[in-house]
This record gives structure tokens, C-alpha cells and sequence, in this order.
């Protein structure tokens, strides 16, 4: 499913797709509560054009990968899960700015986790990855954010903490 807008892009219902979906757009792409999204193959947002994104929708893949090349603004609380056994990567390329919502990134048991840009004004960020996943963030700031292993135990970051590079690993332990 591929859908490219010159100027804006509205979901308001579930979008379902037995393979890849592609969102980009020029404008803004919003997505409401009810917009989720569900594919078999990778989501990808923004990666050809420099619209951003406002989504209080979640996406589910089986094993694939959710990438948002763009900057993000959370509507509502947000889940993104990449499902399935070995579980696909998700990379946030850009800012995200929670606006005091709840953001679930769950990378499952071989999927790795990417924050590339700040991470701001959010409420509870928690992250679930394997124990051989990577888990990368660049800047939290705002509230306290957890990191979950999805095994044993979770973490919490106090942002304020956090202000460079950090790859976390298994049960929340930060190594180089």
C-alpha cells in the first residue's frame, strides 16, 4: 500500500496490508486514534519527501521493519510493535515530541530500537527488546522514560541523565 500526497495525508481507519505500507507526503500526515496500522511487511513514513507527521495511531508488522524518517508529534498515546519471533527494527530518524503522551516501542526478541533525534514533552516512553538487541537514543528529555528487556526487569532514565549517544543492552545495562 503506498499512499503519496503532495500536499497532506489523513487516516482516520485501520489500514491493512499483506505487504509494505509507504506514507509520504509534502504536508503534514495525520493520523487519528482509530488510523492504526497493520502489515505484513514493513511501514515506512517520509522517505522520500519532508512532511512530518501528527499520529495517535498504532502500527503493528509481523517482522517488519517501522521506520519514521521525519519528525513525529504523538496525538495520543502510541504503540509501535514489530510482532512477530525474530521481529524487525525501529528507527525514529528524527524528533519526537511525546506532547505528554505515552509512546511503546517494541522491537520484539531480535529487533532493534533507534531514537536518532531528541525525544521530548513525553510521559512514559518504554522500550521492549531482546536480549541480544541494541537499543540507541540520543536525547530523552521530559518525565522519566523506561527502558523494558521484555525478560527480567526495567529501567528507568532520568532524561535530564541522558544527553549523548547511549546503547543500551540487555536488562538495561549501558556499555560503549
Amino acid at each position: 500500500v503506498e499512499y503519496n500526497a503532495g500536499t497532506t495525508i489523513t487516516i482516520n481507519g485501520t489500514v491493512t496490508a499483506s505487504g509494505t505500507v509507504d506514507i509520504d507526503a509534502d504536508g503534514v500526515t495525520t493520523i487519528a486514534a482509530g488510523g492504526d496500522i497493520v502489515a505484513d511487511g514493513a511501514v515506512t513514513f517520509g522517505a522520500s519527501k519532508a512532511g512530518t507527521l501528527t499520529t495517535a495511531g498504532d502500527v503493528r508488522t509481523s517482522d517488519g521493519d517501522i521506520t519514521f524518517a521525519n519528525a513525529v508529534t504523538l496525538g495520543g498515546d502510541v504503540s509501535l510493535d514489530t510482532g512477530g519471533a525474530a521481529a524487525g527494527d525501529i528507527l525514529l530518524s528524527s524528533t519526537v515530541d511525546m506532547v505528554g503522551h505515552d509512546l511503546a516501542l517494541d522491537a520484539g526478541p531480535a529487533g532493534d530500537v533507534t531514537l536518532a533525534g531528541a525525544l521530548s514533552n513525553g510521559d512514559v516512553l518504554t522500550v521492549v527488546a531482546g536480549a541480544d538487541a541494541d537499543v540507541l537514543f540520543k536525547t530523552l528529555s521530559e518525565q522519566q522514560q523506561t527502558l523494558d528487556d521484555g525478560l527480567e526487569t526495567a529501567e528507568t532514565f532520568l532524561p535530564q541523565l541522558v544527553t549523548a549517544w547511549r546503547t543500551v543492552g540487555a536488562l538495561g545495562r549501558t556499555r560503549a
